[in-house]
């Protein structure tokens, strides 16, 4: 770590808002990348939700901070944990809102599924063509391959990132490496 660095952090531990906004330039790009690349679903309003809350933990718990690590780090699984929140939170609004059944015309009783309005799945294939096909998968799995395959993280510390067991991140990973398998036959044809 850069003495320079250093002696920043040690000024926002003092409460020094110049030192503050001065992290927060230097992090925030990185930092909402990482946001707009795991945060599937949300809106930019959440985004940027993520983003304020994230970095007023950061600012906030910085004197946890114990320079015994990268702090890029240490701020990047601050914004992780606080986008996982807001995905669970997000997911469980959804997950609530899922059925609202209500009466036609006639009196009877219909059941409208908000998750149908959202399922379509362009065939256009372009330079973000992958992440499209992850953006496909239902949360609980792409939450799982994003931590996996593209966040490098292992079962035991994605278990503990989403509050499921190692199996149910194994399944969760297999489901949707089925489910992507499944998505790219349908463009491409079966690979033989």
């Amino acid at each position: 770590m850069k003495n320079d660095e250093v002696e920043l952090i040690k000024r926002c531990m003092r409460n020094d808002s110049v030192a503050q906004e001065a992290i927060f330039n230097l992090y925030y790009n990185k930092m909402y990348h990482e946001v707009v690349r795991n945060a599937n679903g949300l809106d930019e309003s959440e985004k940027c939700d993520v983003m304020v809350d994230a970095f007023t933990k950061v600012l906030t718990k910085i004197d946890q901070y114990k320079f015994d690590g990268s702090f890029e780090g240490w701020i990047r699984r601050i914004v992780k944990n606080t986008l996982l929140d807001k995905l669970k939170h997000t997911q469980w609004q959804r997950e609530t809102m899922q059925s609202i059944n209500y009466t036609d015309d006639d009196g009877k009783e219909k059941i409208h599924d908000v998750a149908d309005e959202n399922s379509d799945f362009s065939q256009e294939l372009e330079c973000d063509a992958y992440q499209r096909l992850i953006d496909t998968l239902p949360p609980q799995y792409r939450r799982v391959f994003v931590l996996y395959a593209i966040e490098g993280y292992q079962h035991n510390e994605i278990a503990k990132l989403l509050g499921i067991t190692e199996g149910a991140s194994k399944s969760n990973l297999s489901r949707a490496r089925a489910i992507l398998q499944d998505e790219v036959e349908k463009l491409y044809g079966k690979f033989n």
